[in-house]
């Protein structure tokens, strides 16, 4: 989704901003982002029984 989308594109814009060479040279430290894609876990197979619906407050 949206969040997903931009939160990646944060942790990108970052890395590359510390993997400038100015930064690279002045610190002496390198940098690797590895940003894997979604993962499709267990809860988010059932997720339609976890959405709320109307009658949710019904089954409490």
């Amino acid at each position: 989704g949206p969040v997903f989308a931009a939160t990646k594109s944060a942790v990108i814009a970052l890395h590359r901003s510390f993997s400038d060479e100015f930064h690279v040279e002045e610190s002496r430290l390198r940098f690797v982002c590895i940003c894997p894609s979604k993962t499709l876990t267990r809860g988010q197979r059932d997720i339609k029984k976890q959405m709320y619906t109307p009658d949710w407050g019904d089954k409490s």
